[in-house]
């Protein structure tokens, strides 16, 4: 057991290899020093004592010194004894029950912690240099071999740091994206609020543009309700003068005259009216006139043109039938040079015949001559020259022969020719009667064009027909209207007629009263001159 402590005190494990790594005691204090120091800072900037702040600003870097992996757990702290100053095996109850250490500080890590802590490292790979006993009862460890235990300890603790570290810095990142989104977002809200902002400057400008109209029109409805307010007030003053004038029985009748007087006028202006109205109407009728004067022109035009066309096309179809007249001759040509032409080739192969059957006779003189020429030699030189003259005439025949076959070969390929430029010919009228076919096409195309266009001035001619007719409709009316004013003019004149009457009645009466009176009036109703306008 005290080999075993030894070799567990003086030597550790490091993270990033498996080999043991021996630390002398002034690079083991140093180390201790700053890690002492790193976790009190940390504990002091944590708000409950044992737990890691998360503020980046408050982790210090690691000394390079520290081992491969960036950390290397501390020496065991010693008290004035020379004995480790968290011994779990004296803090170990104090621990569990709730108790802190000697200086306040809760403590980090239990027995229980330690020990579960040291199988998952062994289960992850990491070795600590101590024996079988050691790693099976680590209870009885702590008692035995506090050194290990406060090296394990301190590696617990450095490790519980590291996942912290990391930990932070993994919040942190999320952190830093989640402010990168904010960012983003307060940008994009940035963006939408310099839109409001524009938009609430257009709507500002607009609305003070409302405002400005606004007030552009209440000056100008106040304008206009005291003009209404001064033609109300005139209309008052207006309508007391008329009830003035109306006690006196000859504003009464200069009134009535007034209204004669407009009645007259309206009549006038009515008269005015009419005589402008037959105006334009003559005016419209004479338009109207040179407008159908002008489509009646177009139509003949257009028919004309028409007849022009169809003559025409009349005169195509009769070039179409000479066509097809000399495209039947020209078949009926065809016709005969072809049965010339079979002619010729049966008399072609007649001959041949004629020759194979000369040839062949000639065959059966020669071998008949052969034959008789051992037995007959008296009479060889008489039939060779018989011989000799059947076979100049069969040369000759032949010669002939052939001469006539080249002939009716020459006459052949004559009348093929003159097939050939039929045939072309035939093709070349083919294509002008589609040609013209195609023009007959473009012609009716074009003569229903014009069609639709004589409908469509026909249709024309009907509604100018049908705006006339309303036109003379109106004129009606309108005549009818004047005659029924005429009418209500002469009544207007005979009541005038009358009232002149009354009046002139009761100035003879006033005047009678006057004299009888013995008063002299000077100034006669009839006398009195109003400035009466009229009242519309």
């Amino acid at each position: 057991m005290k080999k075993s402590r030894k070799s567990s005190g003086s030597s550790v494990k490091s993270f990033g290899s498996n080999s043991v790594v021996s630390e002398p005691k002034d690079r083991r204090t140093a180390t201790r020093d700053a890690l002492l120091a790193s976790r009190r800072t940390m504990r002091s900037s944590s708000p409950s004592g044992n737990e890691m702040s998360l503020d980046p600003a408050n982790a210090k870097p690691l000394d390079a010194s520290q081992g491969a992996s960036g950390i290397t757990p501390p020496p065991p702290e010693l008290n004035g004894e020379g004995k480790p100053a968290n011994d779990m095996s004296t803090n170990a109850a104090g621990n569990i029950s709730g108790q802190g250490q000697a200086d306040g500080r809760p403590l980090t890590l239990t027995t229980l912690d330690v020990a579960q802590s040291a199988e998952r490292l062994m289960m992850s790979g990491y070795k600590f240099d101590i024996d079988e006993n050691l790693a099976s009862n680590p209870g009885a460890s702590f008692q035995t071999a506090p050194e290990n235990l406060s090296d394990a300890i301190h590696i617990l603790e450095a490790l519980h740091l590291t996942l912290m570290l990391r930990r932070t810095l993994s919040e942190l990142d999320s952190r830093s994206k989640h402010l990168n989104d904010s960012n983003l977002e307060k940008l994009q809200l940035h963006g939408e609020v310099e839109k409001c902002k524009v938009r609430l400057e257009r709507l500002t400008i607009e609305s003070e543009e409302l405002q400005r109209r606004t007030e552009a029109a209440e000056l100008r409805a106040r304008s206009i309700i005291d003009d209404e307010a001064a033609n109300v007030n005139g209309a008052n003053a207006r309508a007391t003068a008329a009830e003035k004038r109306f006690e006196i029985l000859v504003d009464w009748s200069r009134k009535e005259e007034s209204k004669r007087m407009v009645a007259e006028e309206t009549v006038t202006r009515a008269l005015e009216k009419m005589e402008r109205m037959e105006r334009t109407y003559n005016e419209q009728v004479a338009c109207l006139n040179s407008e159908v004067t002008e489509l009646s022109d177009a139509l003949d035009k257009v028919n004309a043109t028409v007849v022009m066309k169809h003559k025409a096309l009349v005169e195509k179809e009769n070039e179409l039938l000479e066509c097809t007249k000399k495209l039947a001759v020209a078949e009926q040509l065809s016709r005969s040079s072809t049965s010339e032409s079979v002619a010729l080739k049966n008399l072609c192969g007649k001959i041949e015949v004629e020759l194979e059957g000369t040839k062949s006779r000639l065959g059966s003189v020669e071998q008949a001559h052969m034959r008789d020429a051992a037995a007959m030699n008296e009479e060889v030189k008489g039939l060779a020259k018989d011989n000799k003259r059947l076979s100049e005439q069969a040369e000759e025949a032949i010669a002939g022969m052939g001469q006539q076959v080249g002939h009716w070969k020459k006459v052949n390929e004559n009348n093929e020719r003159k097939l050939m430029a039929m045939l072309q010919e035939k093709e070349e009228w083919a294509r002008e009667r589609r040609r013209l076919e195609g023009r007959m096409s473009q012609l009716g195309s074009s003569e229903k064009t014009y069609e639709e266009k004589i409908d469509f001035l026909a249709n024309e001619n009907e509604e100018l027909k049908k705006k006339v007719w309303m036109l003379e409709q109106q004129i009606r009316d309108k005549d009818l209207k004047l005659r029924n004013q005429d009418s209500t003019n002469k009544d207007l004149l005979k009541k005038n007629e009358s009232l002149n009457r009354m009046v002139d009645g009761l100035e003879d009466d006033m005047m009678g009263k006057s004299r009888a009176t013995g008063m002299h009036q000077t100034n006669s109703p009839s006398l009195l001159r109003y400035d009466i306008k009229p009242v519309y």
